[in-house]
């Protein structure tokens, strides 16, 4: 094997012809792998590159759902001094409405990769969440009225470097700060 360029991942390796079966490293939290066809002629012809694609295991998506409900609950009881950048956007432009109260928590229907640079420790495997709405109620103040907002939010599992430990965060915005 000899990698493609320094520091790269990647790697070229002469194979006989076959059907080889590739998995990633195991993680609690990930999964990976791919059947990689070679046919004889494969050496002359340049073949596609095989994606290891990432899938989250239900440990993950069922601890990013928990994770994620606490966060939330929490912001709401925060109120006025709830984190702007890590709160629902819809919840923080109404934190000054009253008390808020979570009615119904979203739905996080899966988790979807992708490699990013975390902030400090080098490359780390991080996730885009996709969630499905929830609902909260405010109370009111003497200048506005009691009502109900339904919100999104979004968020991330940075997993460590060596895959065991994960930490689930929310961005206020669509996209991390």
């Amino acid at each position: 094997m000899s990698p493609l360029a320094p520091g790269s991942a990647d790697r070229r390796v002469l194979l006989y012809p076959g059907r080889y079966h590739i998995e990633g490293a195991p993680s609690p939290w990930l999964t990976a792998s791919v059947d990689l066809p070679v046919t004889h002629d494969h050496v002359t012809q340049r073949l596609p590159s095989p994606a290891l694609l990432h899938r989250s295991t239900s440990a993950l998506l069922d601890r990013a759902r928990s994770e994620a409900n606490r966060l939330i609950t929490r912001c709401a009881a925060a109120g006025r001094a709830m984190d702007q950048q890590r709160c629902p956007s819809a919840m923080v432009w109404r934190r000054d409405h009253g008390k808020l109260t979570v009615t119904s928590l979203p739905d996080i229907a899966g988790l979807g990769a992708y490699l990013g640079t975390a902030r400090q420790t080098g490359r780390t495997l991080q996730f885009n969440s996709m969630w499905q709405p929830g609902e909260f109620t405010y109370s009111g103040t003497p200048s506005v009225p009691p009502g109900h907002r339904r919100f999104n939010v979004s968020g991330g599992v940075e997993l460590t470097e060596d895959g065991n430990g994960a930490r689930i965060e929310l961005w206020g915005e669509p996209y991390p700060p």
